[in-house]
């Protein structure tokens, strides 16, 4: 959903999330375009399908404050993901 924009600043600024495959999967981001008509522009059929967007029309200070905020809570996901996963290549040792 896309919010109005806050903080007065004369972009428009957007979170996403990319989505696409590879190593930049899960990596939360922002860029500011010069209106929301501009973004509405680049965000085609092919993007949405690279980016989700997590909050648009936002001020530069919520837009770092979503990223630091969601790439802490990624990073705890991630570390748990290689924990569970070095626990069933174990697993799947023992019972090989």
């Amino acid at each position: 959903m896309v919010s109005a924009c806050e903080g007065g600043s004369s972009m428009y600024n957007v979170v996403f999330e990319n989505i696409g495959k590879g190593t930049h999967t899960g990596v939360i981001s922002w860029s500011s375009f010069s209106s929301k008509a501009e973004f509405d522009q680049w965000y085609d059929e092919k993007m949405r399908n690279l980016y989700w967007v997590v909050e648009g029309g936002v001020s530069d200070e919520r837009a770092i404050e979503i990223c630091s905020r969601l790439s802490s809570e990624n990073a705890v996901v991630q570390a748990w993901l290689r924990e569970m996963n070095e626990a069933m290549e174990t697993v799947s040792a023992l019972l090989s």
